[in-house]
């Protein structure tokens, strides 16, 4: 039997243990950057809802709110902005989990769509969103970091008839 996992909403004195979960997952698809996300920020602000899947330990998290790029700062379009699952626990449907998660909290927020950005390189991720109906929006960017770049799709979800 599979042990439960529980998410539950992200304290400030997560931030160690967070950083250490989006370094594993930035190593176990080689998105070829390493800087660590602004966790005590994202966790001070009160528009950034992050959560948490854990056991014993953290084994991924996501981010959400406002759309970050000014093209998508319409209000009407919320943002995952960091969705991380640790290498252990892939093919769990944790990945799914979370994201849905994220999506929801978005919906509650009362955004009509959803977007995320997806290193080109995260197949895995770019097969959980699009089993989720996120579609391909055309837009790209590239994020230059002191680490490297990072090429990036951006997939949209509507939000209308979510639930």
């Amino acid at each position: 039997m599979q042990e439960g996992v529980g998410i539950r909403r992200a304290r400030l004195e997560d931030v160690g243990h967070l950083t250490a979960l989006q370094h594993a997952a930035q190593i176990g698809v080689d998105v070829g950057w390493q800087e660590v996300a602004p966790w005590h920020s994202w966790l001070s602000d009160t528009g950034m809802f992050t959560y948490v899947a854990e056991r014993e330990d953290f084994l991924g998290v996501v981010v959400a709110g406002l759309a970050g790029e000014s093209v998508l700062q319409d209000g009407q379009t919320g943002e995952i902005i960091a969705w991380f699952v640790q290498p252990e626990a892939w093919g769990q449907k944790l990945g799914r989990k979370l994201l849905v998660h994220g999506v929801s909290v978005l919906k509650r927020c009362l955004f009509n769509r959803a977007v995320i950005w997806i290193p080109d390189k995260a197949r895995r991720a770019e097969s959980i969103a699009v089993g989720l109906n996120f579609n391909v929006t055309g837009m790209e960017r590239t994020r230059n970091l002191a680490s490297g770049s990072v090429n990036e799709i951006c997939f949209q979800l509507d939000l209308d008839d979510y639930f």
